[in-house]
């Protein structure tokens, strides 16, 4: 055993007998690419970025959400679950600062549906990238 990706062989089970399992596990390492927005126009204020939400393709799971704007506002997202949605802030509520890369998780459930939001208008979204992250890469 070793090296990657991880394999798993020769295991004996609670009677003695071995279990012979071979595996790759590789696919678990891989984040599922949700959102990738490269130079373009913020829409208004506090409307969605996305023209849909997005939703966990495995559930639970984690968005890691990258994002810069050109210009200082607050960050936030839309959890819509059941018909009724909450817009939730990043950065504690308070500005991220413009042309700065900020990273944030976001816990993702079964029944969820995410957007994203910015307090300001005219600006540029200079990088959105929003990755679905497994449990097994935590």
């Amino acid at each position: 055993m070793g090296g990657f990706p991880p394999q798993v062989t020769g295991i004996s089970d609670v009677s003695g007998s071995d279990v012979n399992i071979v595996g790759n596990f590789a696919d678990k390492f891989i984040p599922i690419e949700k959102v990738v927005i490269h130079n373009q126009a913020l829409p208004i204020a506090n409307t969605n970025w996305l023209p849909s939400d997005i939703t966990p393709t495995n559930a639970p799971t984690l968005f890691r959400i990258e994002v810069a704007v050109s210009k200082a506002g607050r960050f936030s997202a839309t959890i819509t679950r059941g018909g009724d949605t909450q817009v939730v802030e990043f950065n504690n509520g308070s500005n991220i600062n413009a042309d700065t890369i900020n990273i944030f998780d976001l816990l993702v459930h079964s029944g969820d549906s995410i957007n994203f939001r910015y307090s300001v208008t005219n600006a540029a979204i200079r990088i959105l990238r929003v990755q679905e992250i497994d449990a097994a890469t935590q």
